[in-house]
């Protein structure tokens, strides 16, 4: 049996030096809100600008993305790489896109984030404007430094491809 010639206080401390690196890994690892609301900026102005790759960037290899189809209303499924495929027509059909983010959720649990937003996209093509509203969860994963989209569901509104602003 080994003895602490410092009795109870001793083990104390002992137990205060093994869990304190503990508790800054820990620690280290939880997300925090503001790192929530810089990804939400990122992937918003990468979608605005047709940024592909930094969208990809944004979207871990193993994400699952469920996206409601406007008009059909069925799910689609992609990967990450059919997602990005799925959206590089948009940069020829699209003239200009815009977010309007009206209601934001963030709850957060380690090194997980769940966000629900619910918002407004506004895309310019030649002749028209279209509004779209939709609600969207994304569940975000820390991944080393950054953090990534695990997997998201798209839901536009049923009149979302065809409301005039």
């Amino acid at each position: 049996m080994f003895r602490c010639r410092y009795g109870k206080i001793g083990w104390l401390a002992v137990a205060v030096m093994i869990a304190s690196p503990l508790a800054a890994v820990s620690s280290a690892q939880e997300i925090r809100r503001a790192e929530v609301n810089v990804f939400l900026g990122q992937w918003i102005e990468a979608f605005r600008s047709f940024d592909f790759k930094r969208l990809s960037e944004l979207i871990a290899d193993d994400a699952q993305i469920n996206l409601t189809h406007p008009v059909s209303r069925e799910v689609e499924p992609f990967t990450r790489e059919t997602y990005i495929e799925s959206l590089r027509p948009l940069q020829g059909t699209y003239t200009s896109v815009d977010f309007v983010v009206d209601d934001q959720l963030v709850r957060i649990e380690g090194d997980l984030a769940v966000v629900r937003l619910r918002g407004r996209q506004i895309v310019t093509q030649l002749h028209r404007t279209t509004e779209r509203g939709s609600t969207s969860r994304f569940i975000l994963r820390r991944y080393g430094d950054v953090l990534l989209i695990q997997q998201a569901v798209i839901v536009p509104d049923d009149w979302a491809d065809f409301r005039q602003p």
